[in-house]
């Protein structure tokens, strides 16, 4: 017998709490602070934009306006497979996190 499961909630991707950003245009480079425990990083702008992005809202969403970020643009961020990858590192630095999609905790948002 085949059994059904539960049709996946979305993910959604938040900043950690405590992570500051001092973005370095200049140089390409955004530096971030990770206070627990406590670690300097050198982003790429490709990370650094996916991190900019995550402010609760749902995979897909984060990936679109991504996707529109770097259409025009070209380079690196553009190659398939970089935003997942820079997603995944981010979490693997422990700069973001799942959350519950905004439009969850928010009814109001409209």
């Amino acid at each position: 017998m085949a059994s059904i499961s539960a049709p996946s909630r979305p993910r959604a991707w938040t900043v950690e709490s405590g992570v500051r950003l001092r973005p370095v245009p200049e140089q390409a480079v955004c530096l971030v602070y990770r206070p627990k425990p406590p670690m300097l990083f050198g982003l790429n702008l490709t990370s650094w934009l996916v991190l900019t992005l995550c402010d609760g809202r749902s995979e897909d969403e984060i990936g679109r306006d991504y996707d529109v970020a770097v259409r025009e643009a070209g380079g690196p961020g553009a190659e398939p497979g970089a935003f997942a990858k820079a997603l995944q590192g981010l979490e693997g630095l422990g700069l973001i996190r799942c959350c519950p999609p905004a439009d969850a905790t928010n009814n109001t948002r409209g």
